[in-house]
């Protein structure tokens, strides 16, 4: 099913040097951590190497579920596609 998503992974168009590495990959296909406030599947580095300034989080939350303090070097964007939430951001001195 993964190879009909992406027929170009498989056979390149002729205008496709090669010189650009494979800049896919499916939240379907990564490990899913189970919380008591929700799910996550995450991407990193580790599962797709052209992403080393950038990690993806596929996740749902519970109402009143609440994502783990955490902090990386990585850009981080998120997209709400459905629900309400409340965010704070801090930075590396700890001002918000």
């Amino acid at each position: 099913m993964r190879d009909l998503e992406n027929p170009d992974m498989l056979v390149p168009p002729a205008t496709d040097a090669g010189t650009i590495p494979n800049l896919k990959f499916s939240f379907s296909d990564t490990h899913m951590q189970l919380n008591h406030g929700g799910w996550s599947r995450e991407v990193t580095v580790r599962e797709l190497p052209v992403a080393t300034t950038l990690a993806g989080v596929n996740m749902a939350l519970t109402p009143g579920g609440v994502r783990e303090l955490h902090w990386h070097q990585q850009a981080e964007w998120s997209c709400m596609i459905l629900g309400r939430a409340r965010t704070t951001a801090v930075d590396q001195d700890g001002i918000s």
